[in-house]
């Protein structure tokens, strides 16, 4: 699974996308991620689906631990920005994750109407699993140096920012 990925993000940033016109070079830098952003869904897929998680469910747990191990406590309507969903698309996620025992929603202690989430013991069972989905920062440590990695971040934050006009 490593291999391949590595292998995929390692063509990604290759001189592949230096040859031929402005327009084919764009054209080439479209094509490698959307290959990248399938293989990683298809491989974040196949790791999750033994245990009847979707990517989205994985997204969720994923979050709820991280933040949690960094002691920084969860309300649902935070989830809305981390995952950038609508607040019927994370009650849903949530509804679904609860009905798996893997998540519990509880009263927030400083907010009454807010509702604090945690991972419930088999929640925190899954941490491995999860880990296997995060395996990107090892293997762009691995095969990207720092410039490339700087080069990658630009392009890509570039790409997310609206366009104006």
């Amino acid at each position: 699974m490593t291999r391949d990925l590595s292998c995929l993000i390692f063509s990604l940033m290759s001189n592949q996308i230096n040859s031929g016109d402005r327009e084919q070079k764009v054209e080439r830098l479209i094509h490698w991620l959307r290959e990248a952003s399938d293989r990683a869904w298809a491989l974040n897929e196949a790791v999750l689906a033994p245990h009847g998680l979707t990517l989205s469910q994985g997204r969720v747990l994923g979050h709820l631990a991280d933040e949690a191990l960094a002691g920084r406590p969860v309300l649902q309507k935070d989830l809305e920005p981390a995952l950038g969903r609508v607040t019927s698309s994370v009650t849903s996620l949530l509804q679904g994750l609860e009905a798996k025992g893997l998540v519990r929603r509880i009263e927030s202690p400083t907010d009454g109407r807010a509702k604090e989430l945690h991972l419930t013991d088999a929640g925190w069972k899954l941490r491995d699993v999860l880990r296997l989905t995060t395996d990107w920062k090892d293997v762009l440590a691995a095969w990207l140096t720092n410039e490339e990695i700087d080069q990658a971040t630009l392009v890509l934050r570039r790409m997310g920012t609206p366009v104006e006009g």
